[in-house]
């Protein structure tokens, strides 16, 4: 469907003022002891399983992992890398591309033919 651009633009000055309102929703449910009682799952033993299904330990017991994070995180800046030099030529040529045509207003471009 066609949108007038006043609609476009009154529809995004609405949505500006939706994380406020996000904000107070989850401020009022967070808070409210009428509804919600507000108690954090007491834990009362060790070994415990809470509602969140983790057991609590002590942090001796827990095994070592945080190489697995490394890995995860050097894994994702080599595939960045290597995308960028796979696709750094095509990106290059769209950008300095002089014969692109960019238009500005979209409803003027509906009238052209390609």
């Amino acid at each position: 469907p066609k949108f007038s651009q006043e609609l476009v633009v009154q529809q995004l000055n609405l949505m500006l003022l939706a994380p406020i309102f996000s904000l107070a929703m989850a401020y009022w449910s967070f808070g409210n002891r009428q509804m919600f009682d507000n108690k954090i799952d007491a834990i009362h033993t060790l070994g415990e399983v809470t509602y969140s299904h983790h057991v609590v330990t002590k942090w001796e017991q827990l095994p070592d992992y945080p190489h697995l994070q490394w890995i995860w995180y050097s894994l994702l800046i080599a595939s960045v890398c290597v995308f960028c030099v796979i696709f750094v030529s095509d990106l290059i040529a769209g950008v300095a591309d002089s014969n692109l045509l960019v238009r500005t207003n979209y409803f003027r471009a509906l009238n052209v033919q390609d």
